[in-house]
């Protein structure tokens, strides 16, 4: 599955991190789109075509689905799974096996955006949380099925941004719900608003050990720092990470400088950073939401970290690093914004550079 939260510094700075967690590492792509391209979203229904043209450059993660056969796919076939534009607005694709939207007969504005183009069209067009809860007032949502799945598309949608806004659309059987995130973290399952119901079962989590105590007669005391954070959930479920997560964005030291600031939140993502086989699949369950795709020797199936990011909405900075790699890779926006066409490499082609991969995309790109 997937984690998602923000970091401020101690300027108040916003920073935002996830992870991403499936059973294979997928067709992802870094990808850079300048401002002023039209694009299409697929078409729904009988509806007409919904066009946009992007208005702020956009970095981030995109799926580029497979070409089987037939000419070589555009990039209007990719979809954002994770990005920042220009601005500062981070959008994050997380996993959600409840999804489900009313079907498209249904839909009541003119304007119907398939939403497997909805970060593209997040990330393009506005700058703010607030101006994509105004602009979604105007159009309808259609989830249509994915390619080779009968059902709608299975993800839910965190987006921050610079101002340390956050917000969640969320499709739950047949509804759609807007929410405001006071809390700045995302998982997976169930609903966002259980989450923040559950969350006030954690009222007494502080930093502060308390490890000192007396039982009868005998004072007790632990011989270790970290006693604070024992009543934390350890699982890796999205239950469990959301309340970690949570902690970890609320009492992790506030940095004085951005680079330290992006350091940190590195930090906090190594802990939701899940290794092979930790926990692999009950076969008497099965894996109905395929996210598990198995060892090389197809006996066990397992969920693994197959990429991080770091957004550091301040500075137009955007980190990569993939299971593959020990270093995060940065893009910077500010460098990449002289670029005119888009630029994309696949995530494999990374490997463990690390260090500025802007000039590496302009390169990998040139005619």
């Amino acid at each position: 599955m997937c984690t998602s939260l923000s970091y401020r510094d101690a300027e108040d700075r916003v920073y935002c991190g996830r992870t991403m967690e499936l059973g294979a590492q997928l067709a992802y792509e870094i990808s850079y789109v300048p401002a002023g391209q039209s694009w299409t979203s697929e078409t729904v229904g009988d509806n007409p075509p919904f066009e946009f043209s992007t208005r702020h450059e956009i970095v981030g993660v995109f799926y580029a689905p497979p070409n089987v056969d037939g000419p070589p796919r555009s990039f209007q076939t990719h979809t954002v799974v994770d990005g920042m534009n220009s601005t500062g607005l981070v959008f994050n694709v997380l996993a959600y096996p409840d999804a489900g939207g009313p079907p498209s007969n249904r839909l009541c504005k003119a304007c119907v955006l398939n939403v497997i183009d909805l970060g593209l069209w997040v990330l393009g067009q506005f700058a703010s949380v607030a101006e994509v809860r105004a602009a979604l007032e105007t159009v309808s949502l259609s989830l249509e099925p994915l390619a080779g799945l009968d059902s709608p598309p299975p993800f839910h949608y965190s987006i921050y941004d610079r101002t340390g806004e956050a917000m969640v659309i969320e499709f739950h059987k047949g509804e759609l719900t807007i929410y405001d995130n006071p809390v700045g973290v995302m998982t997976n399952g169930p609903q966002f608003s259980w989450h923040l119901i559950n969350i006030n079962n954690y009222a007494h989590l502080s930093n502060r050990d308390h490890s000192i105590s007396k039982f009868g007669k005998m004072v007790v005391r632990q011989p270790d720092a970290g006693i604070s954070m024992a009543g934390l959930p350890s699982d890796t479920t999205s239950v469990g990470r959301f309340v970690r997560a949570a902690y970890f964005a609320t009492f992790a030291e506030r940095a004085g400088n951005p680079d330290a600031a992006v350091r940190t939140l590195g930090h906090i993502m190594n802990n939701f950073d899940r290794v092979r086989g930790l926990s692999i699949l009950d076969p008497a369950a099965g894996d109905e939401f395929g996210e598990t795709m198995g060892f090389a020797d197809g006996e066990t199936a397992t969920e693994f970290t197959t990429w991080t990011q770091l957004s550091d909405t301040t500075r137009g900075l955007y980190f990569v690093r993939a299971h593959e790699a020990l270093n995060f890779t940065c893009f910077d926006l500010n460098t990449l914004v002289s670029e005119k066409q888009i630029l994309s490499v696949p995530l494999a082609r990374l490997s463990d550079m690390g260090g500025d991969g802007s000039g590496f995309l302009s390169e990998a790109n040139a005619v």
